[in-house]
């Protein structure tokens, strides 16, 4: 695993990590000329699998047999990097935060009719490159993911190869209720199901083997969705959805959308065919009905050269990633190279921006606005900017009008939530962020700025749900864990689902140890702790650990409250284990990285106590590794975790001896932090214990 700043082969230095069903992706900058690629490796367990490896790799070969088309996302080679395969492939950048894909675009606003088919042109004209060079050759996963969308709008089919990877097993769930809202499940192993289940063909589902017709049927079901923002198929599980698919059950294209062109609801149609013997016979096909449609085609196409757009490409690269100390130096160094004034003016925009030189940022978008007084990106960025100086009412005037000229604008409805969020006008704040869900669903900083509204309102259940959405969506690992700690130590943590926790452990593999104080920070319970230690350097073992260990205790707790005692027990093992990898590098971390690390995970361990046959084993580890701790502030919060154990088995003397330790080296403020309650109220407590009656213990004394 490589983190942020470190250098693969030499010279590609990591900008940003990315994982998904495919693997892990890493954004690199070649630090020999400063232009930006893409490395694609499997995730790291299946490195074992030899057959999976050299698989891998010869689909890269073969993706890499297609060379340069301006519609294809181009991979330049495949090596071996310290034991890894990877995939050298352009970058693909635009102005999105979140990712390049066609999805990130369907999910910002309504796409207009010349803008779908001009997307679904450069589609077309990728996948007849692709089958002149090798006419065998099938997706077998065509999605929105799958297409990536440039700063110029010009539309990149990407992993063109890589869809017959049986190494990623991956359970498609069976009816049982399992939501769909936005089903990313697969199964690749040969001869089984293979794809997204929205995108499926029918024949896939029956098991039959994929063809062009395949990809011409999840091509339909992308164009249908283009048109109109909503996916051709649904259902709330698998089963459900597959039934729909094999019927041919879907919503007529007209009735959602009325301005699509005939032409185009009958080629719909047609791709979208249950038979695939009635489907368009090839994508050359296809492309000949599109470029018939004179109308809506491509004119006053920019060019730019390669120079150029590598350039703009680094800079925006920068932004996205929040490194806008980087973006300034480059786009100080080659602003000259930038010929085109409006990007050149959005790029510095966005970089004084994101530094906070807001003066200099309303400099450049006011050249914006000068050239076009009706810019509704720039309009939006002017309202954001009068917002931060306290111009509320004129920000919310601006915002307001951009929504009278494009309804579709789902920033401007979120800031307006965030504006009356402010101004605690929670009714009108929750009108706006509803507005912007409906038309932006997978924006995780939507569903957080809607789970305070409702925080404010006092509905729990529908902010948990927000909360559980924000984590679902979001793409950074750490914001992903930070979610979750939000509602981990509240009651209703319960509510958090099993693909939700399997989630946030796959998160935790890969989070940047850079994140970890971020993390720290948000729980409350360790805040005092951490800054009580001698900054110990922070590891990735460490990070990794700490995450796990936190997800596996809420889940044992949740599992403790409904009494699923074989969950319990599996969970409660993998805790124990965590423990004891961290005991066994004792021999290679500094000692402040090791007694800070096994305090704190002893500090989660002690939930495992309260797990049937598990507790003799952890007391005897906690007598064993609790002499390494020299922290008194951490050993105090482990002593009161002890007493209340002991209390729950009605053992008042050793309840008593934890306590008393516990009381005798906690510090006021430490105790209300941790445990919200005041030195009175604990020696109150201890006291009661002392005169042998035992107390109705209040549940703010349990960690």
């Amino acid at each position: 695993m490589y983190y942020e700043g470190e250098i693969i082969g030499g010279y590609n230095k990591v900008l940003s990590v990315k994982h998904g069903g495919m693997g892990i992706v890493y954004l690199c900058l070649d630090e020999r000329d400063s232009s930006l690629v893409a490395l694609k490796t499997i995730p790291h367990k299946y490195l074992f699998d030899i057959f999976g490896v050299e698989r891998f790799i010869q689909e890269g070969r073969i993706w890499m047999r297609l060379g340069q088309h301006q519609n294809i996302v181009e991979a330049y080679k495949v090596e071996v990097i310290d034991g890894f395969p990877f995939i050298f492939m352009e970058q693909v950048v635009n102005e999105s935060k979140v990712d390049s894909s066609l999805r990130t675009l369907l999910t910002s606003g309504s796409l207009s009719i010349s803008s779908v088919i001009n997307i679904a042109i450069d589609i077309c004209s990728a996948f007849s490159h692709a089958y002149n060079i090798s006419p065998t050759l099938i997706h077998r996963d065509l999605k929105p993911e799958n297409i990536l969308i440039n700063r110029q709008g010009t539309a990149k089919v990407t992993d063109f190869g890589l869809s017959l990877d049986e190494y990623y097993d991956i359970d498609l769930p069976s009816s049982g209720g399992i939501s769909l809202n936005y089903p990313r499940a697969r199964k690749t192993k040969l001869n089984e199901v293979i794809g997204t289940p929205m995108y499926m063909a029918p024949e896939l589902w029956s098991g039959y083997k994929a063809d062009v017709s395949s990809d011409i049927y999840s091509f339909g079901c992308i164009l249908f969705e283009m048109l109109s923002n909503r996916p051709a198929f649904v259902g709330d599980t698998i089963d459900e959805l597959k039934d729909r698919h094999l019927r041919g059950d879907y919503v007529s294209l007209l009735s959602l959308n009325s301005k699509t062109p005939h032409n185009i609801s009958s080629l719909v149609n047609a791709c979208l065919e249950n038979r695939k013997e009635n489907r368009p016979e090839s994508f050359d096909e296809i492309l000949s009905s599109l470029s018939s449609e004179t109308n809506y085609r491509k004119n006053n196409v920019q060019h730019y050269s390669k120079a150029t757009s590598r350039v703009e490409d680094v800079i925006q690269s920068y932004i996205n990633m929040g490194m806008y100390e980087h973006a300034k130096e480059h786009l100080s160094n080659h602003s000259d190279s930038i010929d085109d004034d409006l990007s050149k003016n959005r790029l510095y925009f966005y970089t004084h921006y994101g530094l906070g030189e807001y003066d200099k940022a309303i400099y450049f978008n006011e050249l914006i606005l000068n050239e076009n007084n009706a810019d509704l990106k720039a309009l939006q960025n002017k309202a954001a900017i009068l917002a931060i100086s306290g111009r509320q009412e004129e920000a919310i005037s601006i915002w307001k009008d951009c929504l009278e000229h494009d309804n579709k604008l789902a920033p401007s409805y979120m800031n307006l939530g965030h504006i009356y969020l402010a101004k605690k006008e929670n009714n009108k704040a929750l009108k706006y962020f509803k507005k912007a869900v409906r038309i932006d669903p997978f924006d995780s900083s939507l569903w957080h700025g809607m789970s305070y509204v409702y925080d404010s309102l006092g509905d729990t259940e529908k902010w948990i749900y927000c909360l559980r959405n924000a984590v679902n969506y979001t793409l950074d690992y750490s914001e992903k864990i930070i979610f979750f700690m939000k509602i981990i130590n509240t009651e209703a943590a319960m509510y958090f689902d099993e693909p939700t926790y399997e989630q946030l452990l796959m998160s935790a593999d890969y989070l940047p140890p850079s994140r970890l104080g971020k993390i720290l920070n948000s729980t409350g319970y360790y805040r005092r702790a951490f800054g009580k230690m001698s900054n110990p350097t922070l590891d990735p073992d460490f990070t990794v650990f700490f995450v796990r260990t936190y997800v596996y205790v809420n889940m044992l707790s949740c599992y403790l409250t409904n009494e699923e005692m074989r969950k319990a027990s599996i969970a409660s093992e993998e805790i124990i284990n965590i423990l004891n990898k961290w005991v066994c590098l004792k021999e290679t971390k500094g000692t402040d990285v090791y007694e800070y690390g096994l305090a704190t995970l002893f500090l989660l361990y002690a939930d495992v106590l309260y797990v049937k046959n598990k507790d003799n084993e952890c007391i005897e580890l906690i007598t064993i590794y609790s002499n390494e701790i020299q922290d008194e502030s951490l050993l105090a919060r482990l002593n009161i975790g002890l007493g209340n154990y002991y209390l729950n088995n009605h053992d008042i003397s050793l309840a008593l001896k934890h306590y008393a330790r516990g009381c005798n080296s906690i510090d006021d403020d430490y105790l209300y932090d941790v445990f919200g309650f005041k030195r009175h109220q604990l020696d109150g407590f201890v006291g009661s214990l002392s005169n042998s009656v035992l107390p109705n213990v209040s549940g703010d004394l349990y960690l």
